[in-house]
């Protein structure tokens, strides 16, 4: 199989999982706006406890283990717990 063809296939693949997922995250409203609402209320509940600096760590060392966005982390961070405490909670070796 070419190079070419493997990456048109891959990417194929990447869409249509990407899909299946939408479609799954829909119909067992998962991805609504009263339930992404709900989440980030929970979350920022927690900006004080002394485990969310950890808690924060780890979930950047396993996104970008997967090659997950930096710029999507730090900028979902900023948004979770404000610009001061995302700041602070953005892991600092990835500044």
């Amino acid at each position: 199989m070419s190079r070419t063809l493997s990456k048109g296939v891959g990417l194929l693949v990447a869409v249509v999982l990407l899909g299946v997922m939408w479609h799954l995250l829909q119909r067992y409203d998962l991805l609504t706006q009263a339930r992404l609402s709900e989440l980030i209320g929970y979350i920022r509940q927690w900006r004080t406890a002394p485990w969310m600096f950890a808690a924060v760590m780890a979930v950047y060392a396993g996104a970008l283990l997967v090659m997950f966005p930096l710029s999507l982390l730090v900028i979902v961070t900023g948004l979770l717990f404000g610009p001061a405490w995302g700041a602070w909670h953005t892991p600092h070796s990835v500044r």
